[in-house]
């Protein structure tokens, strides 16, 4: 006997022949029916909604169908079944004649669904949640196993739908023909619509009971829980950052306790013994409300594949976190900065001087006359340097003018220089909260020109004892939760990485986003032991040190 994989692979092979572009819809579909959900097909005319239907049809033993397209004027006879006039007449029994009908059939197709009055949209209400039609004063129990709905648009949010329209669990986007390719096969291929599908196996009312049971004993992983809530919560944060620009996404409890229903089911008809990250692609059509939302639900389930699928970026981030303020406690422990730089008057001889800022020239102030100044006036003398009088002079040549005096620089070659009195000036000392070296003259601020001398030096110390087994502890706390994040990735790898690219309901190029989390993952995870390995080196290598910082 075939596993329940195998068989529907085949099942799925066979189905899906002549059906181009509509993999998605009718693996879903058939999924929908396995779980004892419901579906619904969003798309335009012509693009073979109705035609899955009748596809799934086959894939049941002994079922019978019931298709219809709805409109505003359709009655409830019409769905359910007219009036038995014979039993209103002999036994005044208000009783419908449900053969052939809706209460009847195990496969139900309603087209344009939301043109239903409320007659038939209540009834249906009743039929999805209890299976069972109320039919007079009798409850008949409903063979439904699936029922499929189409419409070329959501429902109007103020249509009073809402209840009806949380019953669809899954719903697929449908769409024309996109390939080139495959349009050309399509439209040369025969029309074989009507043509019955043959399967060797069909699919059993018991096993479909059998199937579900085991379903419900699955048990979910923490990759699961943690997808699942990680997406709970970037709807929420997707919600406040649109509101009152966007319609919030609402799921509702019982919409997500349906979503891991169907992820169990999957796993379980995927041969698992457990979900993996695979099945969770299955909530990007369970979340949308309506075809604005598609894309946006399809981008925020693969963003939180992306990033917290199997480990979780806050996991990584809050190691981040802790070693960042590891690294900022030793190194202020074991570290610290001396600035031992001073501002110093530069001097020529006993001159200071500044800067005229009318014409650039320097104005020197002999030191003795720099030192007798205060907070009060003070007339001065201001010199300036003698044009054409430099020359290389020895230093012990100091040869005095009438009211001048030579000063020199100090570099290799003194340079002479004479200076001769400029003009008298009052001067006196600006307020301590000027900066260094503030002169008044003649009611200017001028500032003096001064030099940095010394350094700024770093100064490390060894760690102590106590300090080398505390930070011990923490980076080895570190290691061994990366440690485990490291083998749930490498578990993960061995029980479910080739499985992912055989699963029977989610497409193999979803399966690439997971390997690509994946390796994100171990990257990430290869780079915080890299970091942490680093702090350890860093602490430890310490010693006692005082080096100059150089700008």
């Amino acid at each position: 006997m075939s596993s329940p994989k195998e068989k529907l692979a085949l099942i799925l092979k066979r189905l899906s022949a002549g059906l181009y572009e509509k993999d998605e819809a009718l693996r879903l579909s058939l999924l929908a029916g396995l779980a004892g959900e419901n579906v619904f097909l969003l798309g335009p005319p012509g693009t073979a909604k109705s035609l899955i239907c009748r596809r799934l049809k086959y894939a049941f033993e002994n079922a019978s169908s019931f298709e219809y397209l709805l409109n505003q004027f359709s009655t409830p006879d019409e769905i359910f079944g007219p009036l038995s006039i014979q039993k209103l007449k002999d036994e005044g029994k208000y009783e419908r004649l449900t053969e052939g009908f809706l209460p009847c059939a195990d496969i139900v197709f309603l087209d344009e669904i939301w043109k239903a009055g409320s007659a038939i949209s209540n009834s249906l209400l009743t039929a999805i949640n209890e299976k069972i039609f109320k039919n007079g004063t009798t409850h008949q129990k409903l063979p439904l196993t699936l029922l499929v709905s189409a419409s070329n648009e959501a429902p109007d949010k103020d249509a009073g739908l809402d209840a009806l329209w949380d019953r669809f669990l899954i719903r697929i986007p449908v769409a024309n023909i996109q390939n080139n390719d495959i349009f050309k096969k399509m439209i040369d291929a025969p029309r074989d619509d009507s043509k019955e599908i043959n399967l060797p196996e069909k699919i059993t009312k018991t096993e479909i009971q059998y199937w579900q049971k085991c379903a419900n004993s699955i048990r979910l992983n923490n990759y699961i829980f943690n997808f699942l809530i990680r997406l709970k919560e970037n709807i929420s944060k997707r919600n406040n950052e649109t509101a009152g620009t966007k319609k919030p996404l609402y799921i509702s409890d019982r919409r997500w306790r349906k979503i891991t229903r169907l992820i169990k089911t999957a796993a379980f008809l995927n041969g698992k013994k457990e979900p993996s990250l695979a099945e969770c692609f299955l909530a990007e059509r369970c979340l949308w409300g309506n075809s604005e939302e598609i894309a946006e639900t399809e981008a925020l389930v693969r963003q939180t594949m992306l990033e917290d699928g199997l480990i979780a970026r806050n996991d990584l981030q809050n190691i981040r976190r802790e070693l960042y303020a590891l690294k900022q406690e030793t190194a202020a422990a074991l570290s610290r900065i001396s600035d031992e730089r001073k501002t110093v008057l530069r001097t020529i001889n006993n001159c200071c001087f500044f800067y005229d800022a009318s014409n650039g020239e320097r104005c020197f102030i002999h030191t003795s006359d720099y030192n007798g100044l205060s907070l009060r006036e003070k007339n001065i003398t201001l010199y300036k340097q003698m044009p054409g009088k430099t020359g290389y002079l020895n230093r012990a040549r100091h040869q005095l003018y009438k009211n001048g005096f030579s000063a020199f620089t100090h570099n290799e070659d003194d340079i002479e220089f004479f200076l001769v009195p400029k003009c008298t000036v009052t001067a006196k000392k600006a307020n301590a909260d000027a900066p260094f070296f503030s002169l008044i003259v003649d009611g200017i601020a001028v500032l003096l020109e001064t030099y940095i001398e010394g350094a700024q030096y770093r100064i490390t110390r060894r760690p102590t004892g106590q300090e080398l087994a505390q930070w011990d502890a923490k980076t080895k706390a570190q290691e061994e939760f990366v440690q485990l994040l490291e083998t749930d990735v490498r578990s993960y790898i061995k029980n479910f990485a080739n499985a992912e690219h055989d699963n029977l309901w989610i497409a193999r190029e979803k399966s690439g986003i997971i390997t690509t989390h994946i390796t994100n993952a171990k990257n990430e995870i290869g780079k915080i032991k890299l970091e942490i390995l680093e702090m350890c080196a860093y602490y430890r290598a310490v010693t006692d040190e005082k080096v100059p910082i150089y700008q």
